[in-house]
């Protein structure tokens, strides 16, 4: 009997430990550093805001190599949903720079937390295939009076543009 008890219960562990496994719904998982660099995406713009997800494969972006500046957007569909950032003097890999982050939307726009860390980390740059891939971290702030005070925190963020 207590074998036949056994054989029953067995299988149940086994369904209740797959179903713990699985992801649930929620944040989608942000793509790892390795991932971004072997993407098939011709440009990516990664990144979780205030804990939601936004992602965007056809972003504006520059970048100068006589010059080193950089600047990603990302509009995601709407010229009222903007995101993005620019650097200055960036001219080799593997470097960590200050940005300088601006999100605008129809009642509110959104400056550079000054008093936080904002920072964009290139990863690579590949001058033969012109593709520049980095991360970006910021917070941002409003000065607008509709939403004076408000706050975004971006974290995680990746990006994968083209340069010319």
């Amino acid at each position: 009997m207590k074998k036949l008890n056994f054989l029953f219960i067995l299988p149940l562990f086994f369904l209740l430990f797959a179903a713990c496994e699985k992801e649930g719904p929620g944040i989608p998982r942000i793509i790892t550093e390795e991932e971004l660099l072997n993407t098939d995406k011709k440009e990516l713009f990664v990144c979780l805001i205030d804990s939601v997800y936004w992602e965007d494969t056809s972003i504006g972006s520059y970048y100068s190599t006589a010059a080193g500046n950089l600047n990603v957007s990302s509009t995601k569909g709407s010229n009222s949903n903007l995101l993005g950032f620019s650097a200055l003097e960036i001219f080799e890999e593997d470097i960590y720079v200050p940005g300088s982050p601006i999100r605008g939307t129809y009642s509110c726009t959104f400056y550079d937390d000054t008093s936080s860390l904002n920072q964009i980390h290139i990863i690579k740059i590949d001058r033969i295939n012109r593709k520049i891939f980095g991360t970006f971290e910021f917070n941002l702030i409003s000065n607008s009076s509709s939403c004076s005070g408000e706050t975004l925190k971006v974290t995680e963020g990746r990006f994968k543009a083209s340069f010319q």
